[in-house]
């Protein structure tokens, strides 16, 4: 996996996962070989959806580059990338197996956990804050309250 324009490396992945386990789920054609372009496809993804996620809310994206030395990936924003690389790669593999599905289950929870938390000011990044106080609460009119817009979901993601 070439360090690209990311949230995450390859390492950072199989800190999270295991390499076995990365390597396995990269391998959607079941060659017996990682797939770096999968790998680098994920962490695209994830980088997508945590910019996504976070576009209208606490923090702007974009979260500093993981190879960049003068803009840095906060580790929050590095693990949560890792876990949703790790969770993608295991979602668009389709090879199912008990023990893979509780780990991703758990990391899928973990990832989706620390979103929220950040958006409530429970995790703080070191950011600049942008936006209200409020993320996703949308004035109508003088007479209405807010219109609470539900994010959308993507791979079993809030977007």
């Amino acid at each position: 996996m070439a360090d690209g324009n990311y949230y995450c490396n390859e390492a950072d992945v199989y800190n999270v996962f295991g390499q076995e386990s990365v390597d396995s789920w990269s391998d959607a054609t079941n060659t017996g070989t990682k797939n770096a372009t999968r790998i680098d496809w994920a962490a695209s993804m994830a980088k997508a959806l945590i910019d996504g996620r976070f576009r209208e809310g606490p923090y702007a994206p974009p979260f500093g580059v993981r190879s960049d030395v003068l803009d840095p990936v906060e580790l929050l924003i590095q693990y949560l990338s890792s876990s949703i690389t790790g969770v993608i790669l295991y979602d668009t593999r389709r090879v199912v197996d008990s023990e893979s599905a509780d780990m991703i289950a758990q990391q899928r929870k973990n990832a989706d956990t620390m979103i929220a938390q950040i958006f409530k000011g429970q995790l703080k990044l070191t950011k600049v804050r942008v936006g209200g106080a409020a993320p996703f609460n949308i004035p109508l009119s003088q007479s209405t309250t807010t219109l609470l817009v539900e994010p959308t979901w993507f791979n079993g993601f809030k977007l």
